[in-house]
């Protein structure tokens, strides 16, 4: 009778002690903040922002509804929160629990094993991914083999073109030189303002034939604009939780277009390479 007690004391001990691993595990499961839309508190009081670890058993707070965070974890993936249907508390807030919060998201983007893309292609978005164009700091568009070409540096040219809600266009020329395209933020300063939120831009191409104007619109689509420095952040927290660098950067793209707007790959591809 006694061999059978201390037997069973064993059992029990066991059990104790492997859900007590168990439980620990959980507890200590970390997560990587790799995206932060809008103001989210850890329960401190502390913002959360890019390359934070977040527990498994953190308590965070969403100023509204429309806040988002994106988690990675080594072995189990990407993981979107929100407060989706939590009830707000008095103050509009919302206090979300990350164990019982936590969407597996599984998108993806197939890489092209393509270089550069050439001009129009750079302007086109898949609006089922987003319908956003993302631009990180300066971009440079190859023209090597492009169909538009500069034959007269003055009278041939790209430019932007935005209409303002009850308003006239306004256009604005944009530089090529050696042979690209180049593109920053403040070319997208129309009177002092960048284009409402949402709002569609076109680029267009004007050149002269003889003695007369053509011009061809190549593109419309919505700008967004990210800091390199923000981008960088983004890349490092992913490079941290993926090691294989293939897989990191088609996270990094993965994570910029869904969230933001469709990225230039080889702009991106610098900044994974040049941490």
């Amino acid at each position: 009778m006694e061999k059978a007690t201390t037997t069973s004391a064993k059992v029990s001990l066991i059990l104790f002690v492997g859900l007590f691993i168990c439980f620990s595990s959980l507890a200590q499961e970390i997560y990587f903040v790799t995206l932060v839309k809008g103001d989210i508190k850890k329960n401190n009081a502390t913002s959360v922002k890019v390359g934070d670890k977040i527990p498994f058993q953190e308590k965070l707070v969403f100023a509204n509804k429309n806040c988002k965070m994106i988690l990675l974890h080594p072995q189990k993936g990407r993981f979107v929160v929100e407060p989706g249907t939590i009830t707000p508390q008095a103050t509009g807030e919302y206090f979300v629990y990350l164990k019982s919060s936590l969407h597996l998201s599984n998108e993806k983007l197939k890489l092209s094993s393509r270089g550069d893309a050439d001009l129009d292609e750079f302007f086109i978005t898949n609006p089922s991914v987003n319908k956003n164009l993302l631009f990180v700091g300066d971009t440079k568009i190859a023209l090597d083999n492009s169909k538009y070409l500069i034959k007269d540096p003055v009278n041939d040219f790209f430019f932007l073109q935005y209409t303002p809600a009850n308003g006239k266009p306004m256009n604005k020329k944009l530089t090529v030189t050696h042979d690209s395209l180049l593109i920053s933020r403040s070319d997208f300063m129309f009177n002092g303002a960048e284009p409402a939120e949402n709002s569609e831009v076109k680029i267009g191409f004007m050149q002269y034939y003889s003695t007369e104007k053509k011009m061809t619109r190549i593109a419309s689509f919505s700008p967004v604009f990210m800091s390199i420095a923000d981008c960088k952040a983004i890349i490092a927290a992913i490079q941290q939780t993926i090691s294989d660098k293939d897989k990191a950067f088609e996270e990094v793209l993965t994570q910029l277009y869904y969230n933001y707007g469709k990225p230039d790959k080889m702009s991106i591809k610098v900044l994974c390479d040049n941490p």
